[in-house]
């Protein structure tokens, strides 16, 4: 892990008519982290994605990511720079098999790139065949390799959700934003999606995830950030966020931190 931020949010702020959705955001992750993003329902998380991400437009404000302004620039331009990112729904191709939904989805940056470790040399890269292989390499990493060859449209919802993430990986992105990877999940499922979660941070790709699940978010995360009301009201460890009073307070009678 590095010093240097990889995503640098600077007052980013976003108005829907009079309702302020998120006011003045700024916060930054550095290039291997693994940082949650949570808050009550309202706080401005998905919202705060879709301005990352590109899917909205801020109100004011910027998205700096590797150095680089992103603001204005469409999603699948900042797919292509590396900045990917998924959504609540599995986003699954129901009648491809899996290996090719996740080869589909390495077509997102054909060219050499981050994550060479998974897509051999740069001639290779260029080669289907070695898609295939990347592909099936990104499912063993993300534990559905013996699914390979069943439909994406048979396999149960939580494999689903895990396809989606593999999809995702295969387009070998540096930052990886995860809406929610662990919602309609089970406990045994949530804690598969948080292994594989780790494994994926292992690797080397920065991990980005607004998540529900405070098991999930504790277990797993190097720091966490707190929405509230549009507005960070905590930035730290695990630990430090559970015992935080104001944290405390804008959870009270949502759900247990603890």
């Amino acid at each position: 892990m590095t010093d240097a931020p990889l995503l640098a949010v600077q007052g980013l702020s976003r108005r829907f008519g009079g309702l302020v959705a998120l006011d003045d955001l700024t916060f930054a992750i550095r290039q291997g982290e693994l940082v949650s993003l949570i808050g009550p329902n309202g706080a401005g998380k998905t919202t705060a994605f879709n301005l990352i991400a590109g899917f909205l437009a801020p109100t004011s404000g910027r998205v700096v990511y590797a150095g680089r302004d992103l603001t204005g620039m469409a999603p699948h331009r900042r797919a292509r720079l590396g900045l990917v990112r998924t959504f609540q729904q599995a986003a699954v191709f129901g009648d491809q098999t899996a290996v090719d939904c996740v080869v589909a989805g390495s077509h997102v940056r054909a060219e050499a790139g981050i994550q060479a470790g998974f897509f051999g040399t740069p001639g290779a890269r260029r080669d289907e065949a070695s898609r295939y292989e990347a592909a099936l390499e990104v499912l063993r990493l993300c534990g559905l390799d013996s699914r390979a060859t069943s439909r994406a449209s048979d396999l149960p919802y939580g494999e689903q959700k895990v396809l989606g993430i593999a999809i995702a990986l295969a387009s070998r992105p540096r930052l990886l934003m995860l809406d929610e990877p662990t919602a309609g999940l089970n406990a045994v499922e949530s804690e598969s999606v948080s292994a594989i979660l780790d494994r994926i941070n292992e690797q080397g790709v920065t991990v980005f995830v607004v998540e529900h699940d405070m098991r999930v978010v504790m277990g797993l995360s190097d720091r966490v950030i707190v929405l509230d009301h549009g507005q960070v009201i905590a930035d730290d460890t695990p630990d430090r966020v559970r015992a935080d009073d104001a944290v405390i307070r804008a959870y009270l009678g949502d759900f247990d931190i603890a």
